[in-house]
């Protein structure tokens, strides 16, 4: 399996490279309407491409793209190509800005232009073909990491999730009890590649038993870490009255990292702003249209640390629904059969495009771009009460997407899980991962708009 991994993150390395050529090939074809550009002859043009391919794969090796153990698929692999790929482009910009090489000065912008997008989309289809061509292997059982788990039951919810074909595992053997002899009677029947210890509460003595057995028997070893363990990755050491003392942090999103959150989305939202404004304008004439009502519905929602924030949505609904349809209650079971929908307001959900008024809350900072979705107070109640732990993801700005929702956990799906979602964002945050999130928003708003 390990050399499997390695082959297939070799593979993916020559695919991109001559996938990145390919593209640059092509944007230098179109430019150039089939002709050399004057003062850069193609095999200069060849030259300084070449300089920056080993920039874009560094990139991607950056974003986790050629990860052996755990591939990246769906949502985050694409978000994770497009950041790695517009941040060469960074790269090459800022070369071409501060030096004054002949290249700086004879560089087209309409080479940006294509290049930009066809490195984009070559790239994008070349990690499709690879993961069609992976999953072709493992249909002949190739690929899979052969793993044992060690746990409380069975039925254990990590056991199932992780038998599923996305994560590559084929599970040997759920282990509950005398773990060593076990593992030994696994190991003699049938090798594998990996030993999971699925129970946080488990003894330390027995976990030190079976990564001791998991390094003699050349066998990878993990573990699902207790809140404890979690925490303890973010910690700062200081000290008070005199003594030393450890401060925990909820989130990386303490301190500086709220600063730099606000100033991506000022970044984001201001030009988006901007460029909206006509959109606005047609959307605002279609709910206008669509029946007697205000255009902008503005609702209730917890914020951050509790506190109540008004957020607006174009309107999506018949503003008399009530009295309507006095049968339907407030939350319908199918949002796809919900009578309260009108017909352009049927669309707006489906493409996302009834929030795009919140651009503003956003603006103002009653939002960002990324965080939790926003939730009525009623509901924030009984979800407390019901979700180990739901309140926790109040501990940061509500969002206007997040990674719950890019992972398909939207309008009538599971709070339990999207409460999982939401607080593994909070306690992992960064930088790249909102830039991820909202590259992933727009690919799925895309994909919305043109599906049927």
């Amino acid at each position: 399996m390990k050399k499997f991994n390695l082959y297939f993150a070799v593979l993916s390395v020559v695919a991109d490279a001559i996938l990145l050529w390919a593209a640059m090939y092509i944007a230098y074809y179109l430019r150039a309407d089939g002709h050399e550009i004057y003062l850069w002859p193609l095999s200069s043009y060849f030259t300084f491409v070449l300089k920056f391919i080993p920039i874009w794969l560094l990139m991607m090796a950056y974003q986790g793209l050629y990860r052996l153990r755990n591939p990246l698929k769906g949502w985050t692999a694409v978000a994770r190509i497009i950041t790695a790929i517009l941040s060469g482009w960074g790269v090459i910009l800022i070369y071409l800005y501060l030096s004054r090489s002949p290249e700086s000065l004879v560089f087209p912008r309409l080479i940006i232009a294509y290049g930009a997008l066809l490195t984009v989309t070559f790239v994008l289809i070349g990690r499709s073909l690879l993961d069609s061509f992976r999953k072709f292997l493992h249909r002949y059982g190739y690929g899979f990491i052969h793993t044992v788990i060690i746990a409380k039951s069975p039925q254990d919810s990590f056991v199932i999730e992780v038998q599923k074909p996305i994560h590559n595992r084929k599970v040997r053997a759920v282990v509950t009890s005398d773990f060593i002899n076990q593992l030994n009677k696994i190991e003699r029947k049938d090798r594998f590649e990996e030993v999971v210890v699925a129970w946080p509460d488990l003894d330390e003595k027995e976990v030190f038993k079976i990564i001791d057995w998991a390094e003699s028997h050349f066998v990878n070893f993990a573990q699902i870490p207790t809140l404890l363990d979690v925490k303890a990755s973010r910690v700062e050491p200081g000290v008070l009255a005199g003594s030393p003392i450890i401060y925990f942090q909820s989130s990386p999103l303490d301190g500086w990292g709220r600063v730099f959150k606000r100033l991506l989305d000022l970044l984001v939202v201001t030009p988006a702003l901007i460029v909206a404004l006509p959109l606005f304008a047609v959307l605002s004439i279609l709910v206008r249209m669509s029946s007697p009502g205000p255009i902008i519905y503005r609702e209730r929602r917890i914020g951050q640390d509790g506190s109540e924030i008004m957020i607006g949505k174009f309107r999506s609904m018949y503003a008399d629904w009530r009295e309507r349809f006095p049968h339907v209650k407030d939350w319908a079971a199918d949002e796809k059969t919900d009578i309260r929908i009108t017909p352009i307001g049927r669309i707006l959900r489906k493409t996302n495009l009834d929030e795009i008024p919140q651009l503003w809350d956003v603006f103002v900072g009653r939002m960002s771009l990324v965080g939790p979705r926003p939730e009525q107070p009623k509901y924030v109640k009984q979800f407390a009460e019901e979700v180990p732990q739901y309140i926790k993801r109040h501990h940061v700005k509500v969002g206007l997407t997040g990674w719950a929702q890019i992972n398909g956990l939207r309008g009538n799906t599971p709070i339990p899980e999207r409460t999982k979602y939401d607080l593994y964002y909070i306690q992992n945050w960064s930088i790249w991962f909102d830039i991820r999130i909202i590259l992933g928003t727009l690919l799925y708003m895309g994909k919305q708009l043109f599906s049927r």
